[in-house]
Protein backbone atom coordinates (compact mmCIF):
# COMPACT_ATOMS: atom_id res chain seq x y z
CA UNK A 1 0.00 0.00 0.00
CA UNK A 2 1.46 3.36 -0.96
CA UNK A 3 0.48 6.18 2.07
CA UNK A 4 1.27 9.96 2.40
CA UNK A 5 2.29 10.96 6.40
CA UNK A 6 2.51 14.00 6.97
CA UNK A 7 4.73 15.36 10.15
CA UNK A 8 7.69 12.04 9.84
CA UNK A 9 10.26 13.83 11.12
CA UNK A 10 8.97 13.59 15.11
CA UNK A 11 6.15 12.30 17.11
CA UNK A 12 3.23 10.21 15.71
CA UNK A 13 3.93 10.70 12.47
CA UNK A 14 7.53 9.43 12.84
CA UNK A 15 6.15 6.76 14.80
CA UNK A 16 3.58 6.08 12.20
CA UNK A 17 6.06 6.18 9.22
CA UNK A 18 8.46 3.68 11.22
CA UNK A 19 5.11 1.33 11.75
CA UNK A 20 4.04 1.22 8.15
CA UNK A 21 7.67 0.63 6.83
CA UNK A 22 7.82 -2.31 9.09
CA UNK A 23 4.68 -3.65 7.82
CA UNK A 24 6.30 -3.54 4.52
CA UNK A 25 4.06 0.13 3.26
CA UNK A 26 5.41 2.05 0.75
CA UNK A 27 5.72 5.75 2.55
CA UNK A 28 5.98 9.20 0.79
CA UNK A 29 6.45 11.35 4.20
CA UNK A 30 6.28 15.09 4.20
CA UNK A 31 7.85 17.63 7.22
CA UNK A 32 9.50 20.99 7.52
CA UNK A 33 12.94 19.76 8.23
CA UNK A 34 14.82 16.97 6.55
CA UNK A 35 14.73 13.51 8.26
CA UNK A 36 17.47 11.05 7.71
CA UNK A 37 17.08 8.38 4.99
CA UNK A 38 16.62 4.71 5.84
CA UNK A 39 18.71 2.15 4.95
CA UNK A 40 17.90 -1.39 3.46
CA UNK A 41 14.52 -2.17 2.48
CA UNK A 42 12.84 -0.15 4.42
CA UNK A 43 14.93 3.05 3.21
CA UNK A 44 13.89 1.97 -0.40
CA UNK A 45 9.85 2.21 0.34
CA UNK A 46 10.28 5.70 1.95
CA UNK A 47 10.61 9.19 0.03
CA UNK A 48 10.63 12.49 1.96
CA UNK A 49 9.77 15.68 0.86
CA UNK A 50 10.15 18.86 3.11
CA UNK A 51 7.12 20.99 2.89
CA UNK A 52 5.60 23.07 5.30
CA UNK A 53 2.08 22.25 4.98
CA UNK A 54 1.33 26.35 5.78
CA UNK A 55 3.13 27.33 2.63
CA UNK A 56 0.86 26.90 -0.44
CA UNK A 57 4.30 27.00 -3.31
CA UNK A 58 5.66 24.15 -0.61
CA UNK A 59 2.62 22.01 -1.04
CA UNK A 60 2.33 22.34 -4.61
CA UNK A 61 6.03 21.77 -4.81
CA UNK A 62 5.55 18.34 -3.02
CA UNK A 63 2.83 17.58 -5.11
CA UNK A 64 4.82 18.01 -8.11
CA UNK A 65 7.51 16.02 -7.07
CA UNK A 66 4.89 13.23 -6.14
CA UNK A 67 3.15 13.39 -9.59
CA UNK A 68 6.95 13.03 -11.26
CA UNK A 69 7.77 9.72 -9.29
CA UNK A 70 4.03 8.71 -10.42
CA UNK A 71 3.34 8.05 -6.17
CA UNK A 72 -0.58 7.92 -5.46
CA UNK A 73 -1.53 7.20 -2.25
CA UNK A 74 -4.04 4.66 -0.71
CA UNK A 75 -4.02 5.98 2.09
CA UNK A 76 -3.06 9.98 3.06
CA UNK A 77 -2.39 10.26 7.20
CA UNK A 78 -2.75 13.99 8.15
CA UNK A 79 -0.39 14.13 10.90
CA UNK A 80 1.70 17.84 11.14
CA UNK A 81 0.33 20.36 13.27
CA UNK A 82 1.55 23.32 14.93
CA UNK A 83 0.74 25.14 18.19
CA UNK A 84 2.06 28.17 19.56
CA UNK A 85 2.11 29.10 23.35
CA UNK A 86 -1.30 32.24 23.78
CA UNK A 87 -1.91 34.55 25.85
CA UNK A 88 -5.34 33.89 27.50
CA UNK A 89 -6.36 37.05 27.73
CA UNK A 90 -5.44 38.01 24.01
CA UNK A 91 -5.78 36.09 20.47
CA UNK A 92 -2.96 36.82 18.34
CA UNK A 93 -4.08 36.95 14.94
CA UNK A 94 -1.44 36.26 13.42
CA UNK A 95 -0.72 33.00 14.98
CA UNK A 96 -4.03 32.03 14.88
CA UNK A 97 -3.97 32.56 11.01
CA UNK A 98 -0.22 30.46 11.17
CA UNK A 99 -2.09 27.59 12.91
CA UNK A 100 -5.30 27.43 10.73
CA UNK A 101 -2.73 27.67 7.59
CA UNK A 102 -1.32 24.25 8.51
CA UNK A 103 -3.72 22.59 10.65
CA UNK A 104 -6.51 23.13 8.26
CA UNK A 105 -5.69 24.30 5.17
CA UNK A 106 -2.52 22.04 4.79
CA UNK A 107 -4.53 19.22 5.60
CA UNK A 108 -7.26 19.71 3.39
CA UNK A 109 -5.02 20.92 0.26
CA UNK A 110 -4.02 16.72 0.07
CA UNK A 111 -7.63 15.75 0.28
CA UNK A 112 -8.99 18.03 -2.11
CA UNK A 113 -5.76 16.76 -4.14
CA UNK A 114 -6.08 13.34 -3.98
CA UNK A 115 -9.78 12.72 -3.80
CA UNK A 116 -11.16 12.53 -7.14
CA UNK A 117 -7.65 11.38 -8.52
CA UNK A 118 -7.23 8.52 -7.25
CA UNK A 119 -7.31 5.55 -9.92
CA UNK A 120 -7.64 3.16 -7.08
CA UNK A 121 -11.14 3.04 -4.30
CA UNK A 122 -10.96 3.28 -1.54
CA UNK A 123 -8.84 5.97 -0.42
CA UNK A 124 -8.64 6.40 3.27
CA UNK A 125 -8.54 9.86 4.58
CA UNK A 126 -6.85 9.81 8.36
CA UNK A 127 -6.93 13.04 9.90
CA UNK A 128 -4.97 12.87 13.48
CA UNK A 129 -6.19 15.04 15.86
CA UNK A 130 -6.43 15.65 19.46
CA UNK A 131 -9.28 15.63 22.85
CA UNK A 132 -8.44 19.91 22.34
CA UNK A 133 -10.76 19.33 19.37
CA UNK A 134 -13.99 18.71 22.22
CA UNK A 135 -12.43 20.02 24.76
CA UNK A 136 -10.58 23.41 24.37
CA UNK A 137 -7.51 24.63 26.49
CA UNK A 138 -7.39 27.94 26.97
CA UNK A 139 -3.63 28.44 26.47
CA UNK A 140 -4.02 27.14 22.85
CA UNK A 141 -7.57 28.62 21.38
CA UNK A 142 -6.15 28.81 18.01
CA UNK A 143 -4.91 25.13 18.08
CA UNK A 144 -8.04 23.86 19.44
CA UNK A 145 -9.86 26.08 16.68
CA UNK A 146 -7.87 24.13 13.99
CA UNK A 147 -8.43 20.96 15.27
CA UNK A 148 -12.21 21.21 16.17
CA UNK A 149 -12.35 22.73 12.26
CA UNK A 150 -10.48 19.90 10.91
CA UNK A 151 -12.52 17.32 12.66
CA UNK A 152 -15.90 18.92 11.32
CA UNK A 153 -14.39 18.91 8.17
CA UNK A 154 -13.84 15.31 8.03
CA UNK A 155 -17.27 14.39 9.89
CA UNK A 156 -18.83 16.47 6.92
CA UNK A 157 -16.81 14.34 4.19
CA UNK A 158 -17.72 11.05 5.48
Amino acid sequence: MNCLVTGVSRGIGRATTFELLRQGHRVWGLSRTAVATREGEEGARFRHSVCDLGDPESRFAAAGEMDAAGFVPDAVILNAAIEYEEDAAALSWEKLEAVLRTNVEGSLFWVSRWMDRSPRTPMQFIGLSTVLAQWPDPDCPAYSASKAALSMAFRALR
